[in-house]
């Protein structure tokens, strides 16, 4: 048997997904309250942590190990910035404000990505 009669033949026998098998994972209100509460938690601190990193390294650091250590912080929140914040705002998982997901996509742009060809990227040719 041949690699493509294995695939026709699993996805014939495998069950039709009904309309009520997908409303049925999608997350009651209550879920998605607690889970926009932890996006913006999880936003903010990663916040605080690049301004807190940047302040460490200008005010703080007197030598090569502080130094490298607060400038490790600050890159790391950066990272965590354009990969995390600025995807969630992109996928307009930051509020139902299309004006707030998209100012808050704009992290990427002030850190030298362009959050209009992420959006474009990723939602239109990668999710299409």
């Amino acid at each position: 048997m041949s690699i493509l009669e294995r695939v026709q033949e699993v996805h014939s026998s495998a069950p039709a997904v009904t309309a009520a098998d997908i409303a049925a994972c999608r997350p009651n209100q209550a879920e998605l309250v607690g889970l926009t509460r932890r996006l913006w938690a999880k936003a903010v601190f990663i916040g605080w942590l690049a301004v807190t990193s940047y302040l460490g390294l200008v005010f703080v650091a007197d030598g090569l190990v502080s130094g490298l250590i607060f400038g490790t912080v600050l890159v790391f929140a950066m990272i965590a910035t354009a990969t995390s914040v600025m995807h969630d705002a992109n996928h307009g998982a930051f509020g139902s404000s299309r004006r707030l997901n998209r100012m808050v996509g704009f992290s990427g742009d002030i850190l030298g990505a362009s959050s209009w060809l992420w959006r474009l990227k990723h939602n239109v040719l990668h999710h299409a």
